[in-house]
């Protein structure tokens, strides 16, 4: 995950960090079973890559909507199917991104401090790392 930050932090100018990385660097625990609350699903994983892969296959397989007209909104979207949750994205990627604030998954982390993030976009990076000048 470092690697992909760092990477990242690269590719788009972003200074380094300057937080220590001595309490940031270590991955949180995240109890298991991993219960995923899916609507109408509820199944239980002890191994959490089959669990997140188990998410990515609901994620693919949620229909695209088609809002009617004059009501406000995108004309398209994609529904969040985790329960309580009515989140609405424009495609299944932001959907995705969406999704791992429910699920805990972190797929980038900052090279420096070892902060993790949902998603690898500039705004997700909030340690102190800023676009260079």
């Amino acid at each position: 995950l470092k690697a992909a930050g760092m990477a990242y932090q690269e590719k788009h100018g972003l200074n380094p960090c300057s937080l220590s990385s001595d309490t940031r660097s270590v991955i949180p625990d995240i109890p298991a079973p991993y219960l995923c609350q899916w609507s109408g699903c509820q199944e239980e994983f002890r191994e959490p890559m089959a669990y997140y892969r188990h998410i990515k296959e609901h994620i693919s397989a949620t229909p695209r909507v088609v809002r009617p007209e004059g009501e406000p909104g995108c004309r398209r979207y994609v529904q969040c199917c985790w329960e309580g949750c009515s989140q609405q994205s424009l495609n299944r990627t932001r959907l995705a991104d969406h999704v791992r604030s429910h699920t805990g998954e972190r797929i980038i982390a900052c090279p420096v401090c070892g902060g993790l993030f949902t998603n690898a976009n500039t705004g997700s990076m909030q340690c102190q790392c800023s676009p260079g000048e």
